[in-house]
């Protein structure tokens, strides 16, 4: 997964991410946490399925925005 373009309301340095896997009506498995400096993270190897991530946190200011979010397998 790599970000792009990252922004925040004053100096962006990092944002901190979770992988979370999808699963029906269990609760949803973590992959843990990266520190992201506005470019790629890796999981390693992970099972096929459905993912997401989530911003827990990040430097600079009190709002985050990414230009571009990609995604690899």
């Amino acid at each position: 997964m790599a970000l792009n373009n990252c922004e925040t309301t004053a100096h962006f340095s990092w944002a901190s991410l979770s992988l979370w896997r999808d699963i029906d009506f269990a609760p949803d498995r973590g992959y843990g946490g990266r520190t992201n400096y506005c470019g790629a993270s890796e999981w390693g190897d992970v099972a096929a399925g459905s993912y997401y991530f989530k911003l827990d946190s990040f430097s600079g200011g009190d709002a985050f925005s990414a230009g571009t979010v990609n995604i690899y397998w």
